[in-house]
């Protein structure tokens, strides 16, 4: 499915257009509510309702068919690191078992992912 055999409907609420909004491609963010779409496609909210479900529907079908992006979870490991040495300095400076708890509780969430046969996983990008 290619821009341009798509009704032009699917364009407009989502501020899509053929040079993209980003770097040349096209990060989908609402810039239409129901209710100006209703008044210039001369629709009820209702109808425009169903038409955005339908259009969402075939975007994430044609997102379905490419390649997906790599995900760069770095960043989102070192916050939680962050987190947890601070939760867990507090916990020991205030003295605060409920700080522990809450502490050991994240930990047991966050740091398996990172581990194989219970040992670290070593990982260099």
């Amino acid at each position: 499915m290619t821009m341009h055999n798509l009704p032009a409907f699917i364009f407009m609420p989502d501020g899509i257009t053929h040079r993209g909004n980003w770097e040349g491609k096209t990060v989908l963010q609402r810039a239409s509510d129901d209710s100006s779409l209703a008044t210039r496609f001369k629709l009820d909210t209702e109808a425009i309702s169903a038409k955005l479900s339908d259009s969402h529907s075939r975007l994430l079908s044609a997102r379905s068919t490419r390649t997906r992006p790599g995900t760069d979870d770095k960043i989102l490991t070192a916050w939680n690191g962050l987190m947890l040495a601070t939760l867990a300095e507090a916990a020991r400076a205030l003295d605060e078992s409920h700080l522990q708890n809450k502490y050991l509780m994240l930990a047991s969430c966050a740091i398996p992912p990172h581990l194989r046969d219970g040992c670290r996983q070593q990982i260099s990008l």
